[in-house]
This record gives C-alpha cells, sequence and structure tokens, in this order.
C-alpha cells in the first residue's frame, strides 16, 4: 500500500482511537476523584523524535508540554538507545517539564519486534507530594515548599516495578500507599494498553507505511498551520494584560506583555516587557511558555483539526532571562497556570488586531480552586477535597458569554461525589446572579457554591481577577471579580481571595463566588426582550435592569414599562468605552487589566 491521502486519514483516526482508549483506561482504573471525575489528566502518542502524533481530548496545559516530558527523559538517560522494551519512566520537573511537582508524567517507549517507534505518555496531577499544604500553597516562597521534585526515574525497568521510587513518593505524599500506587499504575496500565494497540496498526499497515504516513502527518499539520500564518498581515501587535498579584507581594499585580510578531509564515510571541520573576508561585519555565505559546497559536490557526507536532512549528516564543516566564531553581512555580491562561488570553487580544478570530472579552480567570483537606473523621485517613469552580466566559459579537465554565478539559466534582467520599454538605451551588458584565451581548455568569464542613479542615483558596477585573469590550462592562466567604460557627464571616492553610473548625460554611465574564458592546443596545429574559432568569434583578440597561421592568405585571424605557434610552447616551481603557471604566476596578495597539 501507498501512503495515500485515504491511509494517511485512516492511520490518523487509527491513533486518535488508541489514545482514546488510554483516555478510556485511566478513567476507569485510576483511585483518585481529580483523576476519574474532575478529568484532570492528558494522554498523548509520540514518535521516536518526541513529536506529538495524536492526543485525545484532554486539559490543553498537559497535552502541548507533554512532548517535552518525553525528551527531558530522552535525555535524561542519555538517548533512546538506553531504554529497554518495558522500561517506564517517571518525571515531575516544573523547571523542564511540567507546571508543578504534583503534575506527574508517566512516558514508556514503544516496540515493535524489537524496534523502537515511540513513546506513550500520561500526565496527572497527583493531590500531594509533600509540601506545607496539602493541595498546593499560594504564598511558597521556594519549591522547596510545593512538593517533592523528581528528576527522570525508572518506575518499571523491563517491566519490574520499582518500588523504591514508591516508598520514597509515598514517605513524602499524605495520601495513603495504596492511592499513590493506585494512580500510578493507572498512569502505566495505559501507556501499556497505547502501545499494544499501535502495535496492531503497524500489524495491519506495514512498518514502513506506517512510519510514512506518520510523517505525512506532520507535514500536513505544518502546512496547514503556515498557510494560515500568511493570511495574517505581516506586522507587530501588542496587547498587555495583568494578573491580581503573585500570592506574597498581595499589593503588585504581575503585568503579562505579548508582541506578536508575523513574518510570513513564522509568528514569534515576545515576551520581553513582562513582570520579572515573582517572590510567589506565578512563575513558568521556559518550555512550558513555549508549550502555552502554541495552545494560543492552535486556536487562532487550526481549532477544528486533529492536533499533531506539525501544527506547532510556525511558532516560538521569546523569553526574557528575568522573567515570571523564566522560572530557575528553587522559583516557586505552582500556580503558574493562572499566568498561562493570562498569557493564551493576552495572545488572543493582540491576535485579533490582526486576524478574523472574534474578539472575546475577558474570563473569570481559568480557575477558582477552593481546596479543603484534613483527617477524615471516619478512620483518621488523609482527605483532600479538590474543588475546581466554573465561572462566566466573555461575550463575543452576536453571543452571550458562556455560564459556569471551568478550563480547558477540566471537570467540577459533582456533588454526590463529593458528599459521598468526603466530610462535607453541599448547602448551594447555583449561578451567581449579577456576575456578567452587561454589554449588547452579556458577559457570562459565575456561579456561588456553599459548602459545609463536617470535620475540622485546612483550606487553600485561590481565587484570580479579584483585583483586575474580566475586562469588557467595546463599550461592555467588566464582570463582578471571584472571592470567598467563610462564615464561622460564632457567625463572624471572612472574605478572601487567596489562602494557605487556613483552619476551619467543623460547622463552617465554605462559600465561593467565581466571576463573571466581562460583556462586548454598548449594554444600552441590548434587545430588550433578551434584557427581560434575563430578568426572569434570575440572571440580573430589576434594578441592575435599569441601571445597566435602561429598560424599566413594571415588577407589578413582570413586564417591561414600554414608555419608561423609551425615556430610559432617549435621556442617555452611550456609555464609556469602559473595556478599552487602561482600569476597565469601572469603579470596582482597582488595577489596570487590558491595553492593546498595533507597532507599524
Amino acid at each position: 500500500m501507498a501512503a495515500d491521502t485515504v491511509t494517511i486519514e485512516l492511520i490518523r483516526n487509527a491513533l486518535i482511537s488508541v489514545t482514546g482508549e488510554m483516555r478510556t483506561k485511566i478513567m476507569r482504573s485510576a483511585f483518585s476523584p481529580i483523576i476519574y471525575e474532575s478529568l484532570d489528566f492528558s494522554v498523548a502518542f509520540f514518535n521516536e523524535r518526541a513529536e506529538t502524533l495524536a492526543q485525545a481530548d484532554g486539559l490543553p496545559y498537559f497535552l502541548c508540554d507533554l512532548p517535552n516530558a518525553v525528551r527531558a527523559v530522552i535525555e535524561d538517560v542519555g538517548g533512546v538507545e538506553h531504554m529497554r522494551a518495558g522500561d517506564v519512566f517517571l518525571v515531575n520537573d516544573p523547571y523542564r517539564c511540567s507546571q508543578h511537582p504534583q503534575d506527574v508524567s508517566i512516558v514508556k517507549p514503544a516496540y515493535y519486534r524489537g524496534e523502537h517507534f515511540g513513546f506513550t505518555a500520561v500526565r496527572v496531577h497527583l493531590i500531594d507530594l509533600g509540601g506545607k499544604a496539602g493541595f498546593a500553597s499560594t504564598d511558597a516562597t521556594e519549591i522547596f515548599q510545593e512538593g517533592l521534585v523528581i528528576p527522570t526515574v525508572h518506575l518499571h525497568s523491563e517491566g519490574r516495578l520499582n518500588e523504591e521510587i514508591v516508598r520514597l513518593m509515598a514517605a513524602n505524599s499524605r495520601m495513603s500507599r495504596s492511592t499513590m500506587l493506585g494512580d500510578l499504575q493507572a498512569q502505566v496500565g495505559a501507556c501499556i494498553v497505547g502501545e499494544a494497540r499501535l502495535v496492531e496498526v503497524i500489524e495491519r499497515y506495514g512498518f514502513e507505511l506506517y512510519r510514512e504516513c506518520c510523517d505525512a502527518l506532520l507535514v500536513q499539520g505544518e502546512a496547514y498551520a503556515r498557510a494560515k500564518v500568511r493570511e495574517i498581515p505581516d506586522g507587530r501587535y501588542v496587547a498587555e494584560l495583568f494578573l491580581d498579584d503573585d500570592g506574597v507581594n498581595r499589593d503588585e499585580p504581575v503585568h503579562i506583555k505579548v508582541t506578536l510578531i508575523v513574518d510570513e509564515s513564522d509568528m514569534v510571541v515576545d515576551l520581553t516587557g513582562s513582570s520579572g520573576p515573582c517572590a510567589g508561585p506565578y512563575n513558568m519555565n521556559p518550555n512550558y511558555t513555549n508549550a502555552i505559546c502554541r495552545i494560543a497559536f492552535k486556536s487562532l490557526t487550526s481549532p477544528h483539526q486533529p492536533s499533531n507536532e506539525g501544527h506547532s512549528r510556525p511558532v516560538r516564543a521569546l523569553v526574557p532571562a528575568q522573567s515570571v516566564f523564566n522560572a530557575q531553581r528553587p522559583s516557586p512555580v505552582f500556580w503558574g497556570f493562572k499566568t498561562a491562561g493570562t498569557l493564551v488570553d493576552c495572545i488572543r487580544r493582540a491576535a485579533t488586531q490582526a486576524v478574523a478570530a472574534q474578539p472575546v472579552a475577558g474570563n473569570y480567570g481559568w480557575s477558582c480552586g477552593a481546596h479543603v483537606f484534613g483527617e477524615h473523621p471516619a478512620d483518621g485517613s488523609f482527605f483532600a477535597m479538590v474543588d475546581e469552580a466554573g465561572g462566566g466566559w466573555g461575550a463575543r459579537p452576536g453571543a452571550d458569554g458562556e455560564d459556569a465554565m471551568v478550563m480547558g478539559g477540566i471537570r467540577n466534582n459533582p456533588v454526590e461525589v463529593s458528599e459521598r467520599k468526603f466530610p462535607v454538605k453541599v448547602e448551594a451551588y447555583e449561578l451567581r446572579a449579577g456576575s456578567g458584565g452587561a454589554g449588547a451581548f452579556r458577559g457570562g455568569l459565575g456561579v456561588r457554591r456553599a459548602t459545609r464542613l463536617l470535620a475540622d479542615v485546612r483550606l487553600v483558596a485561590n481565587f484570580e481577577r479579584s483585583q483586575c477585573l474580566p475586562w469588557g469590550l467595546h463599550g461592555g462592562q467588566p464582570g463582578q471579580g471571584s472571592f470567598i466567604e467563610i462564615h464561622h460557627p460564632d457567625d463572624r464571616v471572612e472574605r478572601m481571595q487567596k489562602c494557605t492553610n487556613h483552619a476551619l473548625p467543623a460547622g463552617s460554611r465554605v462559600v465561593y463566588f467565581t466571576g463573571g465574564g466581562g460583556g462586548y458592546g454598548d449594554p444600552r443596545e441590548r434587545a430588550i426582550g433578551r434584557v427581560m429574559d434575563d430578568v426572569r432568569r434570575g440572571y440580573i434583578t430589576p434594578a441592575e435592569a435599569e441601571s445597566a440597561y435602561a429598560v424599566c421592568v413594571d415588577q407589578d405585571i413582570g413586564r417591561v414599562d414600554e414608555g419608561g424605557t423609551r425615556s430610559l434610552r432617549a435621556g442617555q447616551g452611550r456609555s464609556d468605552d469602559a473595556g478599552e481603557t487602561a482600569t476597565g471604566g469601572a469603579s470596582e476596578t482597582r488595577r489596570p487589566h487590558a491595553r492593546e495597539s498595533r507597532e507599524g
């Protein structure tokens, strides 16, 4: 058989199917809810050069960075010639190939009749690998406070489990050894299944044809991406965004500046002008930074094509030596994925000056975590309830923002799972009324979730875009920021955005409010019927309809007061272009959050 178009597509879809089976395998065999419920993991397959050939649906942050883990393994063992069939490697070095120590990559070389042809790999977030808190620290100042860092090691040597590695990891974790081993072996099992299915594909098509088709996939991906870049006018496109702070210096926002340089079929993401290294855990390593740029690039050039390494070849990042994007040991890194999310937003914001991609207003901050951990009252075992909350996504031309969206492929924990496995009772879980920014198209709504604690716990929380609010565009208003409330048994109420190891007694209530997305367009141009629908659904109050949208609602009859609305809309001009100013144009925005310009 020849590597014709049909055969190439058959191979492409066979590889995707293999990664899909790997994904199912780990979901059905992992021990921790963060893996099988929250889906905080990703799987992929690579050729012998560590280039991505196929991946299953998963967390984009992981998928684009997994090639770095494979390359780290190859370098650390001195090349593939030092690997053997049955070897399985483990690595979590956050200065080379992951965001934080808890993101553990398992890499398995794949062989066909003794010849090496690629790698299967799985990355998962393990709940606990030591550190000063049971999940993560928002105020860590060095990596040693965040968890155990493991350079490349053999987890299996020619099929034999290295018990010493498991013992080492278990000794540095609050998790039980059985949970730790169960999650690791789930990763290994997925890699073994992937290798076996790939061998079946090779047996069906033949080794040479298989390799020829894999190379063709990469060539096709690169050609398609470069063609899309050529459609963008050459030039330099600049955008700037901010994070609230770095967790340590609480009054200093973290500045992200992107200069997008387009030159024929190449794109460079120049990060010069961004903040220097953070004292707190918001740093990113350069490999991870490049991976995140690939996410944004893929979404701009080939969002609907199955991903492979070829799609990313036209883009690279320029990372300043003294930068939040160039983490050096022992800089803390855990929450760098929030920096990564804002980097993606910043790249897209710069790109919308040049391409036909729809501009999208700001989102709630990619991730809002309120995690509790402690000793389970039933048996004294350590538990950690990792709760990633969704929030509002930004509006765009022609459409309101999405409500209660969680970043990437992550899911929130179902209430039933949380209450069954952990000493908590979820008393409320609902959309947060009024949280979306007003606009001709409204920002998506955040959520409100109230959880009663049935045991003494410690809390780790990190809510972003509380100060630098989700920005609106073209007259749209910012979304409301995120925060958390602690209702103590003595009726005291604390309000905060970040905390680490915050001790809470049984009977306390943790209530979090996630942010809404920014609005798009002048709110007074929103269709009156849409405003009334929002009032009926409880998304906004009649008072908000009047103040933000100039729509007067007669509450006695539950209808629009047409005369009052005409008077309001006739008597007020267009709103200021709040979303395009340095401060967002809203009185509650205390810090700058977005700027953009074109150079040349």
